[in-house]
């Protein structure tokens, strides 16, 4: 778009000219900062009469976009940080949205998870890096809930102490910390090149979404 797009009567024919012919990924970016740009500006415009501005909110705009995908089979989807992530089930996608929620009081493993969801299900891949971010969301949860420990390592065995977790799912949870950390180049770094691919990394990602779940929920019990 030049200049004289942006005027009033002929903006919409040379955005959508724009669209037509940019590149694809460009296209996509396009999608991201629209949203980016009615989150920023949806305050000013909160408290206006009437129902017309809902239409042009970003959850109207987000809702839009996704119904569009779905309808025309493209595999990503708009998130709430206007983020395009690769598309899920809803149910799936509903737990995972419930784990970001839940863990809004824990501000390290809340960016933890971000991250993990966005390197792997995001528009710029990192598998190897999303796995290490699940691990820490875990981690930065349990350090919070069981003071003095420094690792999950430390965690799990508190865990195993005050037998607020079963057994066998503590040593699930070890199975999963031991794999982050024996893969190279997952936890640690390192010369050797990981092996870790799509699959690995939302495994991670989904077991470590339900671990933080589960162990939120049993130890707002132990306070009830």
């Amino acid at each position: 778009m030049d200049e004289d797009d942006w005027d009033s009567w002929t903006c919409s024919d040379g955005l959508a000219y724009t669209l037509k012919h940019c590149e694809w990924y460009q296209f996509y970016d396009c999608v991201e900062v629209v949203g980016v740009e009615l989150k920023s500006y949806e305050s000013y415009y909160l408290h206006e009469p009437g129902s017309e501005f809902l239409k042009f909110t970003f959850n109207s705009y987000r809702s839009s976009v996704n119904e569009l995908f779905a309808k025309h089979q493209v595999g990503w989807r708009l998130n709430s940080k206007s983020e395009l992530e690769s598309a899920l089930p809803k149910q799936l996608a509903d737990r995972l949205d419930g784990v970001e929620s839940a863990i809004d009081q824990f501000d390290a493993a809340r960016e933890h998870f971000r991250k993990a969801k966005r390197y792997v299900l995001g528009t710029h891949k990192d598998y190897e890096n999303s796995i290490k971010e699940s691990v820490s969301a875990l981690e930065s949860v349990g350090k919070v809930l069981y003071d003095k420990t420094a690792t999950l390592g430390d965690v799990l065995v508190r865990m195993k102490k005050d037998g607020s977790v079963p057994p066998m799912l503590v040593s699930v949870m070890e199975k999963y910390y031991a794999y982050a950390n024996a893969e190279p180049g997952v936890r640690h770094g390192g010369v050797l090149i990981p092996r870790s691919d799509e699959m690995d990394a939302e495994l991670a990602m989904h077991l470590s979404a339900a671990f933080i779940r589960y162990v939120i929920e049993i130890n707002s019990k132990k306070f009830d």
